[in-house]
Order: C-alpha cells, then sequence, then structure tokens
C-alpha cells in the first residue's frame, strides 16, 4: 500500500485514539467499523479495516478454558 500521509494522533486520558480522518477515508472506515490492529516484531503496528467474522477465532480459546477457573484451581495451583 502506498504512503498516503503521516498523521498523529493523540491518547486521551481514557486510552482512546481518534483515527485521523485521511486514515479513516484511506480505509473507509465509518462509524460502528471493527478495526484490526498487528503489531509486528519491529513494533511497528499495522492497522485494517476489520470484520468481525474474521477475528472470531480469537475468542475461541476462552471457551475451552473454562474448566480450569475454578475455585479449587484457584487454590490448588496458586503457589507455583
Amino acid at each position: 500500500m502506498k504512503l498516503i500521509r503521516r498523521a498523529l494522533s493523540r491518547l486521551d486520558n481514557d486510552n482512546r485514539l481518534t483515527i485521523p480522518r485521511a486514515v479513516r477515508d484511506a480505509l473507509g472506515l465509518k462509524s460502528g467499523d471493527m478495526v484490526s490492529f498487528e503489531l509486528n516484531e519491529s513494533g511497528r503496528v499495522i492497522l485494517e479495516k476489520g470484520e468481525s467474522s474474521k477475528l472470531g477465532y480469537l475468542d475461541a480459546p476462552a471457551s475451552t478454558l473454562e474448566e480450569w477457573l475454578s475455585a479449587e484451581d484457584e487454590a490448588a495451583y496458586r503457589a507455583l
């Protein structure tokens, strides 16, 4: 993708960030759209217009770990 231009945005006190208009326009983002962030090894962030159907896999492991959330397990493994 061609670099359109650099844009800055400041993180507010609630840790929210406004995506600059030039970036929103280039990605075709509108209110309510999903946005995905990918952090690569060099510390650069790739921001893309996300689709919730493609991001569902991120929640899948959580449902398989519920069996480990009991008070008994917490007590048994606390000292590890």
